[in-house]
């Protein structure tokens, strides 16, 4: 087994993300971001002005680079164009996650002026797949021209897609759509069963399926059509990992570290409740809110994030427990971890496990 490594990471919140309300404008299936049970437990009113701008200067002061606005959907937030400007100008890379529904040429002229270097659009499938996975007939078409409008202004478009049972055979279609639209990436990540698709568990991919997602990745690697990257919840430490993870990694490895949640990420809820990571959907993974606290004593805490700052390869279950990448990968995606098996340490949606069963 390989000695641990996260220990000998400098807690830096390189990466943030700041939801900036719960609004949205579709009717996702599979919506990881619902009003589940979790949601509506947490208390509060959504932040001022005042209170993202707090927290972004905290985040400077604590060496942090690059800050994502989501949501919801980030541009039905009524001061979206104040918060990037804000992050914008104290050099932060600001990046923002949409559905492209209201993305024109006036709005895309609106969010490069606010100094948004990259908009990153979800698509999951063909048109037909696409609007009724996302109860939209124009969710598709609004896409597709949110792609053209941001290109005009010369910011960088990804486009993000969820795989699942129903759109894993669809990938090959939604690479041709895309790879002649001046896309710069292409993030592949996995569908987690946690706010309305933790009650679509039918849509959910079964562990062994991996093997597909991973052919499917290998084949577009090769092919080379457009930049194609892989978020956490897909690995891990398989045999082709410097293929498939080439591109992927926010902090610049070609190997998959494990999770990052609270070492060199974090997340801050629209109620300001901080968390390492906006998946991680249970009240155990609040860290504290910084109506209450400021984000850099509830980051500097070294109470804060023990489940992946004090990481214990003990406390890996299943074949995590004796695999030899344990203290690499710790389990991988946390959120994966805990939304399919109850536990952030025991992991079955792994590419080496399936190599070695298959």
């Amino acid at each position: 087994m390989y000695e641990p490594i996260v220990d000998k990471f400098k807690y830096v919140p390189e990466s943030a993300l700041i939801e900036l309300c719960f609004k949205c404008n579709l009717n996702c299936k599979h919506c990881g971001s619902s009003l589940n049970a979790y949601k509506k437990s947490r208390k509060g009113e959504p932040l001022s002005l005042t209170e993202f701008y707090s927290a972004i200067d905290d985040l400077k002061g604590l060496g942090g680079k690059r800050i994502g606005l989501v949501g919801g959907e980030p541009l039905l937030y009524e001061n979206w164009e104040e918060v990037a400007k804000y992050a914008s100008d104290r050099n932060f890379y600001v990046s923002m996650i949409s559905n492209g529904m209201i993305i024109d040429d006036e709005m895309a002229h609106k969010i490069k002026k606010c100094g948004i270097a990259l908009v990153a659009l979800s698509l999951d499938g063909p048109e037909t797949y696409h609007n009724e996975l996302r109860g939209s007939q124009m969710a598709f078409k609004n896409v597709l021209k949110a792609i053209a409008s941001l290109k005009k202004e010369g910011v960088q478009v990804n486009i993000i897609t969820t795989i699942m049972k129903g759109n894993l055979p669809l990938l090959p279609e939604i690479e041709k759509t895309i790879s002649t639209k001046g896309v710069s990436f292409w993030q592949l990540q996995l569908g987690i069963p946690m706010g309305k698709l933790s009650e679509h568990m039918e849509f959910v991919i079964e562990p062994n399926q991996l093997l597909d997602v991973k052919k499917f990745i290998l084949e577009a690697k090769q092919r080379n059509q457009i930049q194609l990257t892989i978020a956490d919840s897909i690995g891990y430490c398989s045999q082709d990992e410097l293929i498939m993870r080439n591109n992927s990694s926010t902090n610049g490895e070609r190997v998959y570290l494990g999770c990052m949640a609270g070492c060199k990420a974090v997340a801050i809820e629209s109620n300001g409740d901080v968390k390492g990571c906006l998946s991680l959907q249970n009240e155990r993974f609040i860290e504290g809110n910084i109506r209450e606290r400021s984000l850099k004593d509830i980051w500097t805490d070294k109470k804060s994030f023990n489940y992946n700052r004090n990481f214990n390869s003990e406390s890996l279950g299943g074949y995590c427990s004796k695999c030899v990448y344990a203290n690499i990968c710790r389990g991988g995606c946390t959120s994966l971890a805990y939304n399919t098996s109850g536990h952030i340490n025991n992991n079955n949606y792994c590419m080496h496990i399936m190599e070695q069963r298959w």
